[in-house]
């Protein structure tokens, strides 16, 4: 109730000391009523901040769960792929090792293939050789052949000429 009308009814009700008290004691009420209140204000205020806090409290222990969750995947995550790291790191090296030997393979092979050809080429040559000296030796036999027939017709010839020998034996 409004503080000039509880003195508008005190004066009116009963005289002017009734009325003081009446409007001293309605607005000791008043204060009371205004203190219980902001009391109740205050208690109803503090009850949702815990109920917020708790609720935070639970949000953060439910992230920070999480977190070490996620965590143990990355670290899981990280162990595993240093382990493939390593394991492709030595595949890597042998690869790396196959590779130089089989470079070094193929250096030895160009090398020994170089060296054939060149042996070819120089026994290429030297059939070349062969063959030209057989022909200038062909050549020879028949040139030859033919000059020993015309001294075996000559020789015959001559010997029909000549008078017949006889020949004494002893």
């Amino acid at each position: 109730m409004p503080e000039w009308l509880a003195i508008v009814l005190a004066i009116l009700g009963g005289g002017l000391l009734t009325g003081a008290g009446a409007f001293l004691r309605s607005v000791g009420q008043n204060r009371v009523e205004r203190a219980k209140q902001q009391t109740d204000d205050r208690t109803l205020l503090f009850k949702d901040t815990r109920e917020w806090l708790a609720y935070q409290d639970a949000q953060i222990a439910s992230l920070i769960t999480r977190n070490e969750q996620l965590e143990a995947r990355l670290t899981a995550q990280a162990e595993k792929q240093a382990s493939h790291s390593a394991t492709h790191t030595a595949e890597i090296a042998e690869l790396q090792r196959q590779d130089r030997e089989k470079t070094a393979q193929l250096t030895a092979l160009t090398e020994q293939n170089t060296r054939q050809a060149a042996q070819i080429a120089s026994l290429t040559d030297e059939r070349q050789q062969y063959i030209e000296r057989l022909k200038v030796s062909e050549t020879k036999a028949g040139f030859l052949e033919r000059e020993n027939n015309e001294l075996r017709s000559e020789n015959a010839r001559i010997r029909a000429l000549l008078p017949v020998r006889v020949e004494i034996s002893e």
